[in-house]
């Protein structure tokens, strides 16, 4: 038995966009051994994002990670996840693989445990490749569903940035709930933290998004990208 459940979650909009990710990850060692979760035309965000927490959580494996489908990975993302020192540490929760440039500079967000860096904010942003224990993942859903009963729909956002009409949410909270905050949250909520790991393993592709945002000319990209900490050879 595999230690590592690799899930992919992607859109049909995004179908072809998708394929140099899966490229990817297909030539690193995670090889074909994928799950890819496509998003079905009319569910909406939040409920296929309970599917794919299920997925985590019913893993046969001691391990999962969740990819988005814009990303490029390590040629040795299983082996370099599996051999990383961090994850013995007991306050491991979740694993960040891709970091942008800009959050590993921001020393104000930026912890250290045993020296391996961590997320010193409960909120961290861009899930693009987190990896954790499948019963890490178990936290996660229970957390989901606690939102699910308290607020109607658990994410900020629904089905192509249309809100549920059951949100009951306070618009103040808007910024707390939601797919990458729920990863990160579930971590605190078990009293244990976001890691990141150096180098970074995956890389964003910066391919549009679901809603078709466009991305604002002055973007600083450090914002975005993992650039030089990202490694596509590297292993440990």
């Amino acid at each position: 038995m595999r230690d590592v459940t690799v899930i992919v979650q992607t859109c049909p909009s995004r179908r072809v966009a998708a394929v140099p990710t899966l490229d990817s990850l297909r030539a690193s060692d995670v090889g074909d051994a994928l799950l890819v979760m496509e998003h079905p035309e009319g569910v909406e965000r939040c409920r296929f994002f309970r599917s794919v927490l299920v997925k985590m959580a019913e893993a046969p494996t001691e391990y999962v990670i969740r990819c988005e489908d814009d990303i490029l990975v390590n040629r040795h993302l299983l082996h370099n996840f599996l051999t990383w020192p961090a994850l013995q540490e007991p306050m491991f929760g979740a694993g960040w693989l891709y970091v942008s440039e800009m959050a590993l500079a921001h020393t104000d967000s930026l912890g250290s445990i045993n020296g391996y860096p961590v997320r010193n904010w409960p909120i961290m942003y861009g899930s693009l490749c987190v990896g954790m224990r499948t019963e890490q993942a178990k936290v996660c859903l229970r957390l989901l569903d606690s939102w699910i009963e308290k607020y109607g729909c658990p994410l900020s956002k629904c089905a192509r940035g249309r809100r549920c009409s059951h949100v009951t949410r306070p618009q103040e909270n808007e910024h707390a709930h939601g797919q990458d905050t729920l990863l990160s949250l579930s971590a605190w909520e078990s009293g244990k933290r976001v890691f990141y790991h150096v180098p970074v393993l995956a890389e964003n592709r910066m391919i549009e998004s679901v809603r078709g945002t466009p991305l604002h000319p002055g973007t600083d990209l450090r914002h975005l990208r993992a650039g030089p900490r990202f490694s596509a050879e590297w292993k440990r």
